[in-house]
């Protein structure tokens, strides 16, 4: 479980298969995998239960999936050019794995809280964006809610989000200047859980990739980032970051370039 992120340019093999039938085959290129590891002597009949796209799930044998894969994985002539494939067939296909690791969103968070402390900073005017998209604020329950083991989609390791604006500190902030009471009551109190989805949201276009790119390279440079770079499965987010920084310099050229994510 994780999340799918396919670089956009509509390439001929992107455009031909369309967003949903891009996502569907790297899904199945995914399912096929995982059942080889658990059975490394497939049979053909093995059944496998794939949900793409929060869709109901429909159950393949593993010789339907192999079949409907095809060549897939061996792309296409372009993908050696591609801008974004880092000259590897269909590189433009990223995954991130949950549950987010608890040293990951402890870094993130332990990043965001000094870039909030300036209200000009992209993180904060990123986070104005996602503040006044309700689906957003939609998924981002299930970062808040889907923790610890024993809560299925397990989408987080640490048992509870971070606050990234402290309320005792909003309070305090009333008692010493009451006149500045409108201004804290509208100031938001984002946890974790919201700079997950700000970070991984299902589409990132241009709007959002000129916040993105300085958050990305901000935090990855940053020391609460280096810590995080020491956990096995950072190079993950260190390639999703490569792929948000190409999107958003091919962009110069192709405005129909985007960044798009299926959790």
């Amino acid at each position: 479980m994780g999340a799918d992120i396919i670089g956009w340019r509509d390439c001929p093999l992107q455009t031909s298969l369309g967003e949903d039938g891009f996502f569907h085959k790297h899904k199945l290129v995914c399912y096929r995998r995982a059942a080889e590891a658990i059975a490394p002597k497939v049979g053909d009949d093995l059944e496998v239960s794939v949900s793409i796209s929060n869709r109901p799930a429909r159950t393949y044998t593993y010789a339907q999936i192999v079949a409907e894969i095809g060549d897939f994985e061996a792309g296409i002539p372009e993908c050696a050019d591609c801008p974004l494939s880092e000259g590897r067939p269909i590189g433009c296909y990223r995954y991130i794995t949950f549950p987010v690791p608890t040293i990951i969103e402890e870094s993130l968070a332990e990043f965001a809280i000094r870039e909030l402390a300036r209200s000009d900073s992209p993180l904060a005017k990123l986070l104005a964006i996602y503040g006044n998209d309700e689906r957003r604020l939609e998924i981002a329950v299930g970062f808040r809610e889907g923790r610890s083991k024993g809560v299925r989609p397990h989408l987080a390791e640490r048992e509870r989000p971070i606050m990234l604006r402290d309320p005792a500190e909003l309070l305090a902030m009333l008692n010493r200047a009451p006149e500045t009471r409108k201004v804290v009551l509208h100031v938001p109190t984002w946890d974790s859980a919201d700079l997950l989805v700000a970070i991984l949201n299902p589409i990132q276009e241009r709007r959002e990739l000129e916040l993105l790119v300085p958050v990305w390279e901000a935090w990855t440079s940053s020391d609460a980032g280096k810590r995080a770079a020491e956990h096995e499965r950072w190079f993950e987010w260190d390639s999703c970051r490569r792929l948000v920084v190409a999107v958003h310099e091919h962009l110069r050229i192709n405005p129909a370039a985007a960044v798009l994510i299926d959790a």
